[in-house]
């Protein structure tokens, strides 16, 4: 596992990954924090990505996993990154 704040960025084997400051959301279920990521492929080879790549670690220790209770249709989803190529959500 890789860890860096919210906000932060981590290159491995050529690939970057950023991940936006969290900001407040809400959801059916109630209250939510939401970011954005990029991956940026510079590798010489194919690499997967996807949402349950990320999981979030709040300030007494606790890790939580992705929902999908978000209100944004902007969401990462999973797939295939060809060398040279970008996503995010």
């Amino acid at each position: 596992d890789v860890v860096t704040a919210a906000g932060g960025s981590v290159t491995i084997d050529g690939v970057t990954v950023v991940a936006a400051p969290l900001s407040p959301g809400s959801s059916t279920f109630g209250s939510t924090l939401c970011t954005t990521v990029m991956y940026a492929n510079d590798s010489d080879d194919q690499v997967s990505y996807g949402i349950f790549d990320w999981e979030m670690q709040n300030p007494a220790g606790a890790i939580v996993n992705i929902t999908f209770f978000g209100g944004d249709d902007a969401h990462l989803g999973s797939g295939e990154l060809v060398p040279g190529g970008s996503i995010e959500g």
